[in-house]
């Protein structure tokens, strides 16, 4: 009796806890760099230092933030120069992608803020697609070898809505905006079920196939994790009191 009820204590510890980990009273706010030529930078949001040495293609995690007007500045890493800076509202318990885009070299470097979906599908993928490779017209991205374009006329440094999709892996073209013209390739796009992804198309890379990193938007398996638990512990309590209510 003793073990069974330490073990609905574990099960109830996790099903409470895990949803902690982003507070529902704050926003969560993160960096990408999406810059090909800017190697490394350093994050400060409202005159502090928040993250330090951020790669290219590389996103932080989410900062808790206040809700609220906040001041985003990137830095070159160590330096006291401000590359590109953005003044943001963000609202409790959502979240953002703030994404550093442009060539230092043009000294055209600049910061755009996304909202990422928190809500997932139990039955599809959710995906949407950023343009950030520099000097890329206007595209369509379809599915390669089918009719199926997933998103159209998408600019440079613009987003697209997320899309929902059968999960898999694709092959996906990237079309000059209206046409069946392939400009590029994106091979081997994983989506999963039950999860929020965005693709940053960063640069051109060989063989006419783009340079891409992702982020994940929703805890999805964590919300599929805890659902889990909730039922298995539903399922517990209930044989117990089938269990005692039977000897009784």
């Amino acid at each position: 009796m003793r073990g069974f009820v330490s073990i609905l204590g574990v099960l109830l510890v996790l099903l409470v806890v895990s949803p902690l980990a982003f507070s529902q009273d704050s926003a969560g706010v993160r960096l990408i760099n999406l810059s090909p030529d800017t190697k490394q930078v350093d994050l400060w949001v409202d005159g502090a230092l928040t993250r330090e040495f951020l790669q290219y293609s590389v996103a932080s995690d989410y900062i808790n933030l206040s809700g609220g007007t906040h001041q985003i500045q990137v830095h070159a890493a160590r330096g006291e120069s401000v590359l590109a800076q953005l003044q943001v509202e963000v609202s409790v318990a959502a979240k953002y992608t703030i994404g550093l885009t442009g060539l230092s070299a043009q000294n055209n470097l600049k910061l755009f803020s996304l909202a990422d979906d928190q809500s997932s599908s139990f039955v599809y993928a959710k995906v949407r697609f950023v343009n950030a490779t520099p000097g890329m017209p206007a595209v369509d991205i379809a599915i390669a070898d089918s009719r199926t374009v997933l998103v159209s006329n998408l600019g440079y440094q613009q987003s697209s809505p997320y899309v929902q999709v059968q999960p898999g892996v694709y092959d996906l073209e990237v079309r000059a905006a209206g046409t069946t013209n392939v400009l590029y390739t994106i091979p081997k796009a994983g989506l999963s079920r039950a999860a929020n992804c965005t693709i940053y198309m960063t640069n051109v890379g060989t063989n006419e196939t783009l340079e891409t990193t992702h982020t994940f938007e929703a805890n999805s398996h964590l919300e599929n994790n805890q659902i889990v638990i909730g039922l298995i512990l539903w399922a517990a309590l209930l044989a117990w009191f089938v269990q005692n209510h039977a000897k009784s």
